[in-house]
C-alpha cells in the first residue's frame, strides 16, 4: 500500500510539474492541490469511491433476516446522520432562530435534490430526505440547540467568566462569550430585512455546499480531520460574524459590517472560487430539465408574490406611520403651546401681585 501511495504521489507531482496550460489567475492545478494535501496526510491524494444513497430505497424490508427496517438502520449508522445532528445544533447556536433553522434545513435538502447530478452522495431516497434528515436528525439538532440557547446560555445566573475558579478555567472563559442574545430576524417585516436575511441564508448554504464540493474535488474523505477541523473553525468564526451581521441588519445606526463578518465573507468566497476553479471539467453533465424548469417557475412565482406581498404590506404601514407622526407632531405643538400659556400666566400673576403693606409685613415677620 505504501509503494502504491508513493507511486501515485510521484505521478501526481509529475503531472503537476508538466501542466503549464493552466489559466493565468490560477495558482495551482487540481493535481498539485491534491498532492499538496499529502503533506498533511500521506493517505490523501487517492480518488474517493463514488457512493450513492439511492440504490435501495425500500422503506419496509420484511424479507431481511435481521430487521424489517434494515435500510433505515443502515442509514442511521452512517457518519452523516450524526453529522446532521451536530451540525444543526451548531447552526442553532449561530442563528438562534428556530424558524430560520427549519427553513435552512428544508432548503439544504432542496439543494441536494438540485445538485445530485453533480455529487453522487446527494442522491438519497425519499424517506432519507424527509424522515431521517428533516424530521429526525435535523430537528433533534435544532431542538438541542434551542434548549442550549434557552436554558444553558440565557440563564441570568450563568456567568461564563466566573464559572471556573482555576487559572485554566479563566483562560478558557476568555475565549467564550459572556452571554448569548436571542436573535429575532423578522425576515418578512420589510423587503430590506428579507433581502438581508436571504443573502445570509445563501451564504450559509454556500458554506455547507463548499464542504461537499471541496472534499469531492480535493479527494478528502468525509470523516477526515481536515473536514472536521474546517467545520469547527467555521463554528468559532461564525459566532461573532453572525452577531455582527445581525447588528448590521437590525440596527439602523449601524452602517458597516464588522471585521469578523468581512473575514467570513472573504473565506467562503475564496472557498467557492477554489471549488469552481479546481472542479472545472469534473461536472460535465448539465442541469436536467426536471431541475432547471421548476427552479425557473419557482423563482418567477416567488418574485411576483414577494413584490405583491411587500407592496401591500408597505402601503398601510406607510399611511399609519405618516398619520401617527402627524398626530404626535400636533400633540407636541399643543404641549408646547400649553406650556407657553402656563408660563405667560405665571409671569402675569407674578407681575400683578402687590407687595405686602408695612403692618402686614410686620405680622408675617412675627
Amino acid at each position: 500500500k505504501r509503494q502504491k501511495a508513493t507511486k501515485k504521489q510521484s505521478e501526481l507531482l509529475t503531472v503537476a510539474k508538466s501542466s503549464t496550460h493552466h489559466p493565468p489567475l490560477s495558482f495551482q492545478t487540481p493535481a498539485f492541490a491534491r498532492h499538496f494535501l499529502t503533506y498533511f496526510d500521506t493517505a490523501l491524494g487517492v480518488p474517493l469511491p463514488e457512493r450513492s444513497y439511492a440504490e435501495n430505497c425500500e422503506f419496509y424490508t420484511p424479507d431481511h433476516p435481521h430487521s424489517r427496517f434494515a435500510n433505515i438502520l443502515d442509514a442511521l449508522h452512517d457518519e452523516f446522520a450524526l453529522a446532521h445532528t451536530i451540525g444543526w445544533w451548531a447552526k442553532m447556536l449561530l442563528l438562534r432562530d428556530v424558524y430560520l433553522c427549519v427553513f435552512l434545513s428544508c432548503m439544504f435538502e432542496i439543494w441536494e435534490l438540485t445538485l445530485q447530478h453533480q455529487l453522487p452522495n446527494f442522491a438519497e431516497c425519499w424517506w432519507d430526505h424527509i424522515i431521517l434528515d428533516i424530521l429526525v436528525c435535523n430537528n433533534i439538532g435544532i431542538i438541542a440547540g434551542w434548549f442550549t440557547c434557552r436554558y444553558l446560555l440565557k440563564v441570568k445566573e450563568y456567568n461564563w467568566s466566573g464559572l471556573w475558579a482555576t487559572k485554566k478555567g479563566k483562560i478558557i472563559s476568555s475565549f467564550v462569550p459572556t452571554d448569548f442574545d436571542e436573535f429575532q430576524w423578522e425576515m418578512l417585516s420589510n423587503w430590506r430585512r428579507f433581502v438581508s436575511v436571504l443573502l445570509f441564508c445563501l451564504a450559509i448554504s454556500l458554506i455547507e455546499l463548499n464542504a461537499f464540493y471541496l472534499k469531492f474535488v480535493l479527494w478528502v474523505p468525509p470523516p477526515h480531520p481536515l473536514n472536521i477541523g474546517r467545520l469547527l473553525l467555521w463554528l468559532f468564526m461564525g459566532l461573532p460574524a453572525a452577531r455582527e451581521y445581525y447588528q448590521f441588519v437590525v440596527d439602523p445606526n449601524c452602517y458597516r459590517f464588522g471585521p469578523q463578518a468581512w473575514l467570513c465573507v472573504c473565506i467562503f468566497s475564496m472557498e467557492t472560487l477554489v471549488s469552481i476553479k479546481l472542479g472545472r471539467g469534473m461536472f460535465p453533465m448539465p442541469f436536467p430539465d426536471e431541475v432547471f424548469y421548476p427552479w425557473v417557475v419557482f423563482l418567477a412565482v416567488a418574485t411576483v408574490g414577494l413584490i405583491a406581498y411587500f407592496s401591500l404590506r408597505a402601503t398601510p404601514a406607510t399611511t399609519a406611520d405618516a398619520s401617527s407622526a402627524a398626530v404626535s407632531k400636533r400633540k407636541k405643538q399643543r404641549g408646547n403651546h400649553g406650556n407657553s400659556n402656563t408660563n405667560n400666566n405665571n409671569n402675569n400673576n407674578q407681575s400683578t401681585k402687590q407687595p405686602p403693606s408695612g403692618l402686614r409685613a410686620r405680622k408675617m415677620a412675627k
